[in-house]
């Protein structure tokens, strides 16, 4: 079992795990993502909101 979630005293970031997830999550600062997304060693994707459509067929 891992901490479901993880953050600095400050909460500047937030890692979030599940032991059921096949992910980590990480939210912060555009620097710091910006530094785990060029670290070679580790694989990332962003996720973002879905932009809203109105071309929606009922």
């Amino acid at each position: 079992m891992t901490p479901d979630n993880v953050w600095p005293l400050d909460r500047s970031w937030l890692l979030t795990t599940d032991y059921d997830l096949w992910a980590t999550r990480l939210a912060g600062p555009a620097a710091l993502i910006a530094a785990i997304e060029a670290d070679p060693e580790l694989e990332t994707t962003r996720f973002g909101r879905r932009p809203e459509s109105t071309d929606i067929e009922e």
